[in-house]
């Protein structure tokens, strides 16, 4: 998780700080992000789900992949990116394994985890609701993390309040 939040900071700060960055800069983090986030990378995550122990880096990990994916989105979708990477189909067969996780651990969710670690419940309910109200839904599926967020927070923070 830790790569992911770099790889997002990267790219949030392209998207929002481009025009403060100097030329070279820019061209070093638009070259180092085509490295790394490559289809063949994402097959590689996507392989790695499967083999982890259920569990395994829920929520922190996967809320931020959520989270990075979203900033791509943006990123990618924006006119003064001439730059942009794609979101083809292990991207999106990751992202969608991430979400069906996440989503799975909110509905598993016993009580408030206030650890300040990888577990705390508030920093990842909170980074997955920003995910989910700028993430695509269609159809059936609309609005559905979003729900589950919401109504979790309230469910929790209501047993055990602050």
């Amino acid at each position: 998780h830790s790569a992911i939040h770099c790889h997002w900071l990267i790219i949030h700060c392209l998207r929002k700080y481009s025009a403060y960055l100097p030329g070279n800069l820019k061209q070093s983090a638009v070259d180092t992000l085509n490295l790394h986030l490559t289809e063949e990378s994402a097959q590689v995550e996507c392989g790695s789900l499967y083999s982890e122990p259920p569990g395994w880096e829920m929520p922190y990990g996967y809320v931020w992949l959520l989270v990075l994916l979203q900033e791509i989105r943006e990123w990618s979708g924006e006119e003064s990116s001439r730059e942009h990477l794609s979101l083809g189909g292990p991207v999106l067969m990751l992202e969608a394994e991430a979400r069906c996780r996440f989503f799975g651990w909110i509905r598993s969710l016993q009580s408030v985890n206030r650890s300040g670690l990888h577990g705390t419940t508030a920093f990842a309910l909170l980074l997955g609701l920003r995910y989910a109200q700028a993430a695509p839904e269609t159809g059936a599926c609309a609005g559905t993390l979003e729900r589950a967020i919401i109504g979790a927070i309230v469910r929790l923070h209501s047993e055990s309040p602050v």
